[in-house]
């Protein structure tokens, strides 16, 4: 059951107008953070749209936003990506690499080396078979002879 409230439950009790109107905005004023927020967040939006509008008509002339440059920067952009999906695993397990930048210059020497003799499949074969011995020396490393992977990693670099 819950109880009645009366002014005494309240010590500004006496500061209170005794209007409805007031009661109403002091309940109101309850709700007031989480209505702010929302609304801040709509409003963020709002303008992050307007501003993604204003750009896109600004730049609608000059070869930008064209197919061939969206292709451009997805290429340019993919090494990197996959890099940052790979970090957030690792990150999320609660260690940290620094050896990943240095591994995938490594398999993509092998890969290219390889490529020149053997072909697409054997290169890229290649290429993932040394990140995987690379990974899993600084995983035998770290677990085994419980190194932290920071150290690990450091060294692998």
């Amino acid at each position: 059951m819950q109880r009645k409230r009366n002014d005494t439950d309240n010590p500004n009790a006496a500061a209170w107008d005794a209007s409805s109107t007031a009661r109403r905005w002091a309940l109101h004023e309850l709700n007031l953070p989480w209505l702010r927020h929302a609304t801040g967040m709509r409003l963020l939006a709002l303008v992050f749209g307007l501003m993604l509008c204003v750009f896109a008509f600004i730049l609608r002339d000059t070869g930008f936003l064209t197919v061939a440059n969206f292709l451009n920067i997805v290429r340019q952009t993919t090494v990197i990506s996959v890099m940052a999906v790979a970090t957030v695993f690792v990150l999320s397990a609660g260690e940290i690499d620094l050896s990943f930048g240095s591994t995938v210059a490594l398999a993509a020497l092998v890969g290219a080396l390889a490529l020149e003799r053997y072909g697409i499949p054997a290169a890229a074969a290649a290429a993932l078979g040394v990140g995987a011995c690379v990974g899993f020396i600084n995983g035998v490393i770290t677990v085994r002879l419980r190194i932290p992977s920071f150290i690990v990693t450091l060294g692998m670099m």
